[in-house]
């Protein structure tokens, strides 16, 4: 059955969002993998600077800001990198 606003029927709709979902589930590894990675960045990056007596509001800051950068690039470039590309 197909409808006015949607001319694609229903059955294929579901099947399509079944796998719009499943494709997002097979990402969360690797989300987890960037999202710890950043998070080692943030705080080797803060401790490193706090052992150099670098203030923590400062030390905090930069090591949030690498923790964010890397946050980007692997998210763009490994978990949700175009895999048809």
């Amino acid at each position: 059955m197909t409808s006015k606003l949607h001319p694609v029927s229903y059955p294929a709709q579901t099947s399509r969002c079944r796998e719009g979902w499943q494709r997002l589930w097979s990402r969360f590894p690797h989300f987890l993998v960037a999202g710890g990675i950043s998070t080692a960045v943030h705080w080797s990056a803060m401790s490193g600077l706090m052992a150099w007596d670098i203030p923590a509001l400062w030390a905090s800051s930069v090591g949030a800001a690498a923790g964010a950068l890397t946050n980007y690039w692997l998210q763009k470039g490994y978990v949700f990198r175009c895999v048809k590309c």
